[in-house]
Parts: C-alpha cells; structure tokens; sequence
C-alpha cells in the first residue's frame, strides 16, 4: 500500500468495509501487514473505532414543541 489519496487511512469507505467485516480475506491480511508498520493508518482505525462508539452512544433528544412554529 502506497502513501498516496487511496491510502486505506485515507478512506472512510475502507476504514467502515474493515469495521464491518467486509474485507476479502487478503484485503484484510494486507491491511494488518500494512497497519503494521503504519502509524497512520493504526491511528485512523482506532479514531473511526472511537468515533463510531461515541455516536452509538449518543442519545437524542425530541425537538421542542414550538420548534415548527419557529421554523416557519
């Protein structure tokens, strides 16, 4: 894997094919070859790992009743 706009640290699309089980057999052995020596993409992994679990745990609230009235 070359430092190039197609690196997999680079890439939300791989980084989320990789959290969600996605990856070929030897697309995911030459990721963690590659990740191995790459800082880069460790460190994208575990954010896009981290920020997955804070949005999941995450919790809405309902908009305000008046908020219609105020939009329109």
């Amino acid at each position: 894997m070359t430092l190039n706009k197609n690196h997999p640290a680079r890439s939300h699309a791989f980084l989320s094919r990789l959290h969600d089980g996605e990856l070929s057999p030897g697309e995911r052995a030459r990721f963690e070859a590659h990740r191995a020596h790459c800082k880069e993409c460790r460190d994208a992994a575990a954010d896009f790992e981290r920020a997955l679990t804070l949005f999941r745990s995450s919790r809405s609230s309902p908009p305000p009743r008046d908020l219609a009235n105020r939009v329109l």
